[in-house]
């Protein structure tokens, strides 16, 4: 009888594998859904309660903490007004993460449709308001109601309005 052994290698040292490049960030989820438009009145802007906004954000960081930065009408190349500045632990690419961010939005806000934009990045320059490394952008539409009292929230640019409460954390 024959017996067939397969072939085999020995290992006599080990490989160093590098270290992967960072990737991402990238913006996997948002909520509210950024197909909804949040409703507000005018009251609701000078009660400064905050409106509750959150991304679920996947990326390589090498040690480096995610800065998160939220704008007011955003058109980019650091236009709109920064809002919010937070950041997210550093992690890796495996593990998604959800970034809470507490929104209170200006009470300079006008009546009608407004953009809030999130931007996450690694390297945020804030003298010259501008990103240095890659980025991801998430945007959520505001409907300001003049606050007289039912307002029907406004149509902004296609999008659908939220229930109530939606992003209000309740």
């Amino acid at each position: 009888m024959l017996a067939a052994v397969p072939p085999s290698c020995l290992v006599a040292q080990s490989t160093t594998f590098p270290v992967p490049d960072a990737r991402g960030p990238f913006i996997i989820d948002v909520d509210p859904p950024a197909y909804a438009v949040v409703a507000l009145e005018a009251n609701d802007l000078r009660s400064g309660r905050p409106t509750s906004l959150t991304l679920t954000v996947r990326s390589d960081d090498e040690g480096q903490p995610l800065e998160v930065l939220l704008f007011e009408d955003y058109r980019g190349g650091g236009t709109g007004r920064r809002v919010t500045f937070a950041f997210a632990q550093p992690d890796t690419f495996d593990t998604p993460r959800d970034v809470h961010i507490a929104y209170t939005p200006s009470e300079t806000l006008s009546v009608g449709c407004h953009s809030v934009t999130a931007l996450v990045t690694h390297n945020y320059d804030t003298e010259r308001e501008q990103v240095t490394s890659a980025r991801a952008l998430a945007t959520w539409w505001l409907s300001v109601g003049d606050g007289q009292g039912g307002a029907v929230p406004m149509n902004c640019y296609g999008t659908v309005p939220a229930a109530p409460g939606a992003g209000d954390g309740g």
